[in-house]
C-alpha cells in the first residue's frame, strides 16, 4: 500500500497572497463573462431603451477584465506595489459598480438595496488591505522569503 511523503513542501508563497490573486484573477474573468453577455443583449437593451448604453458598459467591463488579470498576475509574480495597488483599485471598482446602480438604475428598489453591496464590498477591500500588509506578506514581497512559523509545517524525522 502506498504512503504519503512524511514531508510535505510547503509553498514559498503565502496561502493569503494565492487567495487574493486567485479572487482578483476570478473578478477579472467574471467581467469578461459580463462583456460577452452585454455584446449577446445589446440589441434587446437598445430595444428597452436602458439609460446606460450596453457598448459603454461592455467596453468598461472589457478595461476591467485587463486590468484585473494583470493586476493578479502582478501580485501572483510579486511586485511589491500590488500590495497597496489590489485594495486601491478593488475601492475604485466597488465605486463604479455602486454608482452604476446609483446613478443609473430607475427602480427605487435597486437604489436603496445597495447597503449589503457596500457592507460587502467594504469587508472584502478591509480583508484584502490587511492580507497583504501582514508582516509575513511584507518580507515575502521584499526579500521573496516568508516567514516560517506561519507557513511551515511539523515535519517527522526519520532516524
Amino acid at each position: 500500500m502506498a504512503s504519503a511523503p512524511a514531508d510535505i513542501p510547503s509553498s514559498s508563497r503565502p496561502r493569503s497572497v494565492t487567495m487574493i490573486a486567485v479572487g482578483v484573477l476570478l473578478l477579472g474573468l467574471v467581467n469578461i463573462y459580463r462583456a460577452l453577455i452585454l455584446f449577446q443583449q445589446t440589441d434587446l437593451q437598445l430595444g428597452l431603451g436602458v439609460s446606460l448604453d450596453p457598448r459603454v458598459r461592455m467596453v468598461i467591463a472589457v478595461i476591467w477584465s485587463i486590468v484585473l488579470i494583470a493586476l493578479a498576475a502582478a501580485l501572483w509574480i510579486r511586485k511589491p506595489l500590488t500590495r497597496v495597488l489590489v485594495p486601491v483599485l478593488l475601492l475604485v471598482y466597488a465605486i463604479y459598480r455602486l454608482a452604476l446602480v446609483g446613478i443609473f438604475a430607475q427602480s427605487a428598489y435597486a437604489r436603496e438595496s445597495q447597503v449589503p453591496t457596500i457592507v460587502l464590498y467594504g469587508i472584502a477591500i478591509a480583508i484584502t488591505g490587511w492580507a497583504l500588509n501582514r508582516r509575513a506578506v511584507r518580507r515575502y514581497f521584499e526579500n521573496g522569503t516568508v516567514d516560517q512559523n506561519l507557513n511551515s509545517r511539523p515535519s517527522q524525522q526519520a532516524n
